[in-house]
């Protein structure tokens, strides 16, 4: 339980009960610096939008092996749970989708990381679910179609040291996420309609990651104005310092890696969670 206090409730609180007034300091408009995501991510930002713009029946980000309710066999009786189980599940599905949302805006690096994460476990949940010949098939033509974007997500996997392709798909079981949260009986849902659509997700994917990699950092508009902005507080600050914080972690590292390039003069640090020992130093 979260109780919030607005400071007016505070002030009165405080005038009634111990007699005293309270004052607060006048609040400082926020200073804004405006930055173009078209310029961030050029012909990405169309793709993107339209990707998440459409109505509920019309999603192109679908994401049916989260949320396979809509396929859900015709006749079969439903769990007694089933509200529950569907709003548990559509809250997973929003709260995925929310996270492509906020780290398309936060980073070049951090929207890359996770669309090539994502499609890692979608692939990973489809080479689980080959229910047959047919799906058996199309899942190894992708692979073999698509060997350079398969090739290019697993370097987004932590300890991933194969560069031989051939290793890499004998060794999908360690290279791949792990789906058994996600496996569906064919049994209870129209199986293969969750494939159709996670290949379609798959592809669009495979598409943000094409060109994710032509991206160039020198062209990166947002973090272009960013050390802009620190410029200007340096040449106004009186003790040399700024601190920027960030929602995620790949974001911390991608601005670590560049900041401190670019701001040769300036010692860069990176803290987050996992950050050992004295964060102070």
């Amino acid at each position: 339980l979260v109780v919030q206090r607005s400071r007016k409730f505070v002030q009165e609180s405080q005038r009634i009960n111990i007699g005293r007034d309270i004052i607060f300091p006048e609040p400082q408009k926020p200073q804004v610096w405006e930055y173009d995501l078209e310029a961030v991510y050029g012909d990405l930002l169309h793709d993107f939008v339209e990707a998440f713009s459409a109505g509920e029946d019309e999603e192109l980000f679908k994401l049916s092996l989260y949320y396979p309710y809509d396929y859900y066999r015709e006749g079969l009786d439903p769990p007694e749970d089933i509200d529950l189980l569907k709003g548990r599940l559509k809250q997973i599905v929003r709260l995925i989708r929310t996270g492509f949302l906020k780290s398309f805006e936060s980073s070049i690096n951090s929207f890359e990381w996770r669309c090539n994460r994502m499609l890692l476990k979608v692939l990973s949940w489809l080479k689980e679910h080959r229910i047959d010949s047919t799906s058996e098939a199309r899942y190894t033509e992708w692979l073999k179609s698509n060997k350079e974007v398969y090739k290019h997500a697993l370097s987004f996997t932590p300890n991933q040291k194969s560069n031989n392709m051939e290793d890499e798909e004998e060794n999908l079981d360690e290279t791949l996420p792990d789906v058994e949260k996600n496996k569906w009986s064919n049994e209870k849902f129209h199986v293969s309609s969750i494939i159709d659509d996670s290949y379609a997700d798959l592809e669009l994917l495979a598409s943000f990651s094409a060109k994710l990699k032509q991206l160039s950092v020198k062209d990166d508009a947002k973090l272009n104005r960013l050390t802009e902005l620190i410029g200007k507080i340096f040449e106004n600050s009186a003790t040399g310092k700024v601190i920027i914080f960030t929602e995620f972690t790949k974001t911390a590292h991608y601005l670590k890696e560049h900041l401190s390039d670019r701001l040769a003069d300036h010692n860069v640090v990176e803290v987050h969670g996992a950050t050992k020992g004295n964060r102070r130093d």
